[in-house]
């Protein structure tokens, strides 16, 4: 017996018909007993271990989190109010108009990576996304998005982790269209297709996006989907127009 439970047997015999020696059968009990001791031991010893790497693990996956959130989130705001207010500048002498809008939308970016850095400190999801939802967390994205960008997103129940991660991969695929693309307008589409939830983030600028070795943007939106079990393609050819669709098994979607 080892913590109330059978383990095994320790069965001994002769290979003669003469009774075994007085004492022999306390000595087998001894030494099933220090058997019992020491499968115990090991077995308590490796429950540790697990439990220590399982510890260990999931610390890991937090600061990993917490570090792609506050780069998908917090970082892209900031990123974002930089990039119009420095529009702003270029235009203040010959589009005041337009500059002062620029500083506006900067401002109010700013204001919310402040606002997604006290939210991460506290472990919570955005609060437009708490309070309102993911349609008018991405439609506040858009908001802020220094070209026009449309939004269509179907009515679809998705758990809270999912809608961070949707969310979050909005925020960064926009950020690299107002970095990178150049483009005119952008679009994000969210729908379900076939059992999936597709989540696509589109632009009519330069194109030739490509993944670069490392970590990089286009790493932590592939490491978002697959933590969902899903796909991520990139459709950006040299002729112009960048895509980003990641397809997202529904049941996974809804059930994460």
């Amino acid at each position: 017996m080892i913590d109330g439970h059978v383990w095994g047997a320790l069965i001994a015999g002769a290979d003669k018909r003469a009774p075994l020696p007085a004492g022999t059968e306390s000595r087998l009990a001894n030494f099933a007993e220090l058997i019992a001791t020491a499968v115990s031991n090991a077995t308590v010893h490796s429950e540790l271990i697990a439990a220590s790497r399982r510890v260990v693990e999931a610390g890991d996956a937090a600061r990993r989190r917490v570090t792609r959130d506050l780069h998908d989130g917090a970082q892209q705001q900031l990123v974002n109010s930089v990039i119009n207010l420095q529009l702003a500048q270029q235009k203040w002498a010959h589009s005041p108009k337009r500059a002062k809008e620029l500083l506006d939308i900067g401002a109010e970016e700013a204001a919310l990576g402040i606002e997604t850095l006290r939210e991460l400190a506290a472990g919570i999801h955005p609060a437009i996304l708490t309070d309102r939802g993911l349609a008018a967390a991405v439609e506040a994205l858009a908001k802020t998005m220094p070209v026009p960008t449309d939004v269509e997103i179907a009515d679809v129940s998705l758990g809270e982790a999912v809608e961070a991660s949707v969310y979050f991969f909005c925020s960064e695929g926009l950020t690299n269209v107002a970095k990178h693309a150049r483009a005119k307008s952008a679009r994000v589409e969210i729908q379900v297709q076939e059992g999936c939830l597709i989540v696509e983030i589109a632009d009519d600028g330069v194109g030739g996006a490509a993944p670069r070795s490392g970590e990089s943007g286009l790493t932590s939106l592939s490491d978002r989907v697959a933590a969902l079990k899903g796909h991520l393609e990139l459709r950006s050819p040299k002729t112009g127009g960048t895509t980003l669709r990641a397809s997202v098994p529904l049941v996974a979607a809804v059930s994460a």
